[in-house]
C-alpha cells in the first residue's frame, strides 16, 4: 500500500497527527507523539510505502516528523519512505 502525505500539514503536532491518523489509518489507540507514531510504523506487518509531497514545506515538528518515519523505514523492512518537493 502506498500512503501520501502532504507536508504542509505536518507543521503543528495537533494538524500532523489529524493527518497522520486519517491516512495512515493508525490504531484507536495510538498515542499522537513520535514514539507512538514509530511503534504504530514498525509493529505493521504489511508493506507500506510513504510518501510526503510538498516537503521542502514542512518545517518544525513536520522534521521531527519525517526523521521519525525514515528511522522507522530504516528498521523495518516492510516501511519505505519517500520525500517530494525538496
Amino acid at each position: 500500500m502506498t500512503v501520501v502525505l502532504d507536508g504542509r500539514c505536518l507543521c503543528s503536532r495537533e494538524e500532523a497527527h489529524d493527518h497522520l491518523v486519517q491516512n495512515l489509518s493508525l490504531p484507536a489507540y495510538y498515542g499522537r507523539n513520535l514514539d507512538a507514531l514509530y511503534d504504530a510504523l514498525t509493529d505493521r506487518g504489511e508493506p507500506l510505502h510513504i510518501i510526503i509531497e510538498h516537503a521542502q514545506d514542512t518545517a518544525g515538528y513536520g522534521l521531527r516528523i519525517m526523521n521519525t518515519i525514515a528511522d522507522a523505514a530504516n528498521n523495518t523492512s516492510a516501511l519505505t519512505f519517500e520525500k517530494k518537493g525538496c
